[in-house]
């Protein structure tokens, strides 16, 4: 009997020794915590990947993405390659536990054997990176932008004209409203129908994978039985229903983290939605001003 006992003792560390060595994916783990959606991480691990490839000795390229919970990077830095996958779950409503497995596939053996017992340059550069995405995520989401969800609210029925944009990265969102404001404005003045002073947002495409998007820039009109036409101005309007809503602070630029919030939130409860963002702005920036007390409503519609 103690035979076997020592046999299947043996057996076991052996085979947990051949995992670790042999078959887990990574050399090395760093876990944390942080107070953001997965989606909000993920998207600042794309931009904080773009940001590295301004600097001299690193550079960064993004291989794959599961929307929300995946991504996956290549960092070169000197002569050391590391293969980075970070994965993002949600504990509850307001905490991420963040998993960063690094990978060093031409040391990858003496990474795993010295990783629990000594400093090496591997354990350093992974262990640097990642303090400095999180050093990165805390400014951000101290100085940068905050979100805030609200709960369950209905949307109230409204019409509104509008120009659409197609197929824009979401961080060119913000400048192409703002190039397009005056025309709509004028047209709206002109014509003595603009029935609001603040614009609003209506996505109709959101693109995952690519972080691109086609959005309609509105502005409330006066409800008539005739409009006036422009080539590029067309009108619609927006059903009452329920929706997601959340409260955004900051830049209109990266108002998509307050999308993530909602879709995340949504995915955690199991309501079904419509991953079509609405923002109604209350400021605006043309009087500039901090950016952190900038008020956008962003309501993501919940399907019957």
């Amino acid at each position: 009997m103690l035979n076997k006992i020592k046999y299947l003792a043996i057996f076991f560390v052996v085979g947990i020794l051949g995992w670790y060595m042999f078959v887990k994916p990574e050399d090395y783990i760093i876990k944390f915590k942080v107070a953001a959606s997965p989606g909000v991480l993920l998207r600042q691990v794309e931009e904080w990947s773009l940001l590295q490839n301004k600097m001299d000795s690193l550079s960064s390229t993004l291989n794959n993405k599961i929307p929300f919970e995946v991504i996956e990077q290549s960092i070169t830095k000197g002569d050391m390659s590391l293969e980075i996958n970070w994965s993002f779950k949600l504990i509850n409503d307001s905490i991420t536990q963040v998993l960063v497995g690094v990978l060093e596939n031409e040391n990858s053996m003496y990474n795993r054997i010295t990783a629990p017992f000594l400093n090496t340059n591997f354990k350093k550069m992974s262990i640097g990176l990642v303090q400095d995405y999180i050093s990165g995520i805390e400014y951000r989401l101290k100085n940068e932008f905050k979100v805030k969800f609200q709960g369950v609210e209905k949307i109230t029925e409204l019409r509104y004209a509008y120009i659409k944009i197609e197929d824009i990265n979401m961080l060119d969102k913000a400048s192409k409203m703002m190039e397009i404001n005056d025309k709509l404005v004028k047209f709206l003045n002109d014509n003595e129908i603009k029935d609001g002073e603040l614009p609003f947002l209506i996505v109709d495409r959101w693109n995952f994978h690519e972080n691109t998007i086609d959005f309609k820039y509105c502005f409330p009109v006066k409800h008539k039985d005739t409009l006036p036409s422009h080539s590029l101005i067309r009108y619609g309007k927006l059903p009452s229903g329920k929706a997601l809503k959340a409260i955004y602070n900051g830049n209109y630029r990266t108002s998509d983290r307050a999308w993530f919030t909602l879709h995340d939130y949504a995915k955690r409860h199991g309501i079904a939605i419509q991953n079509k963002p609405i923002e109604f702005f209350k400021n605006n920036p043309f009087l500039g001003g901090d950016e952190l007390t900038w008020v956008t409503e962003v309501y993501m519609p919940i399907l019957d």
